[in-house]
């Protein structure tokens, strides 16, 4: 077998069911990016994070380990769920189309965001930029990365050898 073939049946292979446990982990790591650069761009980021998936939760102060702990378990818990959302929807598809459908996800989620807090909860928010760019973000680079670890080895791939 080819070099071509076994990459294509690596390929097919990954689209056969979802990798949870590799979902988790893309949705871990990234989300822990995310959670040191709380407004999916460094110059937005205070060092602290302060804001769950883009969106502000209040000031956290030095001496209050409280709200930071429940600030980063909320990101942490969206990132998840995100990821597994994510990973629900483009594991079917090859990295290009499943990159571009993860953006198109991305907007979706921060619709739904968008609709809870300012709709259900009654939150008003001037700076919604920052969470639109964190969804699209978190997004792109999930659909990526799951991806790209979700592709068995060449040697559990059957007939490979």
């Amino acid at each position: 077998m080819n070099r071509y073939e076994l990459t294509d049946r690596q390929e097919k292979s990954a689209q056969h069911h979802v990798r949870w446990l590799k979902a988790l982990y893309v949705s871990l790591v990234i989300g822990a990016i995310f959670l040191v650069l709380p407004r999916a761009v460094p110059w937005f980021s205070s060092g602290v994070p302060e804001t769950a998936m883009g969106r502000s939760l209040g000031t956290i102060q030095d001496s209050q380990i409280q709200p930071f702990l429940i600030t980063a378990a909320l990101h942490m818990l969206l990132a998840v769920c995100y990821g597994f959302i994510l990973a629900m929807l483009v594991f079917r598809f090859e990295i290009q189309k499943a990159v571009l459908l993860g953006a198109v996800i991305g907007l979706a989620l921060y619709g739904v965001n968008f609709l809870l807090f300012r709709v259900v909860i009654g939150v008003s928010s001037v700076h919604e930029a920052p969470v639109l760019l964190t969804h699209l973000f978190f997004s792109l680079l999930f659909s990526a990365s799951y991806k790209a670890v979700s592709v068995p080895d060449a040697d559990r791939i059957p007939e490979a050898g």
